[in-house]
């Protein structure tokens, strides 16, 4: 509602919902009928043609105009280079991030050349010891570094929600730590940017790290089935997880589920 109140509009839990005492949404429970266990609450009521109800709307226009997906993998490289090229200022920043993870690297540069049809093609390079070279002779990992950190930038600079499949691939844990911590610290993520991401790597269920209601997990059953579920859905003694226990260790030991299934049971 403002800065310092706010407004229940609707409530989900599995398939209960429960929406607000306030009149303009009390009423849309008679819809509640028309919303299957995988229907989205805002996304159904988006499509409705109820002018009344706009917080759905900006709900769901907020989504699509501020979320940016990213896999390192699925974007040209000209892209990126052409935009830390033209952006003297992100390159800036693009160094002193890269510098965070490897002190050694002195400078980052991008050049633009002309290849023999006569387009402009990009080349990226790093310092050290004062010798320039080309950026694909670097570790997986910091190529990695240096591409995702272009959304990464564009997220906190504009507020947005980034999406990142697998953001540990490639990465140091430690690394991956500090990418998450970024997002938590006010200082750097001034504009309330989000990062949503998927892992392997245990060392994200870090109680100091995430809160119970930030960690998701994912499971395929026997059969292939697939289910999405947060941690905070997990009770002991008819009370919610402790946020002191270690998480990592619970999950391991099968609590939380969403482990692979194997022939043999003995891992």
């Amino acid at each position: 509602k403002n800065k310092t109140k706010w407004q229940m509009i609707f409530e989900r839990e599995n398939n209960h919902i429960e929406y607000s005492s306030i009149k303009k949404y009390n009423y849309l429970s008679e819809y509640n009928h028309l919303i299957d266990s995988k229907m989205l609450v805002v996304k159904f009521f988006y499509n409705r043609d109820l002018k009344e109800i706009k917080d759905f709307r900006i709900v769901n226009d907020f989504f699509t105009d501020y979320i940016v997906f990213n896999n390192a993998y699925n974007t040209h490289l000209t892209h990126f280079l052409d935009f830390y090229y033209k952006h003297n200022k992100f390159k800036k920043e693009a160094l002193k991030f890269l510098q965070e993870f490897d002190p050694n690297i002195e400078d980052f540069s991008v050049e633009a050349k002309e290849n023999k049809d006569g387009e402009t093609i990009f080349e990226a390079y790093t310092t050290h010891n004062g010798k320039k070279y080309p950026v694909n002779i670097e570790s997986s990992g910091t190529q990695k570094l240096i591409f995702i950190y272009l959304f990464i930038y564009l997220a906190l600079d504009l507020g947005n929600v980034i999406i990142i499949d697998e953001l540990d691939c490639q990465l140091h844990p430690l690394i991956l730590r500090k990418l998450v911590q970024m997002f938590h610290d006010k200082t750097i993520n001034k504009n309330n940017a989000q990062l949503i991401f998927s892992s392997h790597n245990i060392i994200v269920l870090d109680k100091n790290q995430l809160r119970r209601d930030e960690i998701w997990f994912v499971e395929k059953d026997n059969k292939g089935y697939t289910d999405i579920f947060s941690l905070a859905e997990f009770k002991t003694d008819k009370k919610h997880v402790r946020s002191d226990v270690d998480y990592g260790k619970h999950y391991l030991a099968g609590r939380f589920g969403a482990i692979p299934y194997f022939n043999n049971k003995e891992v």
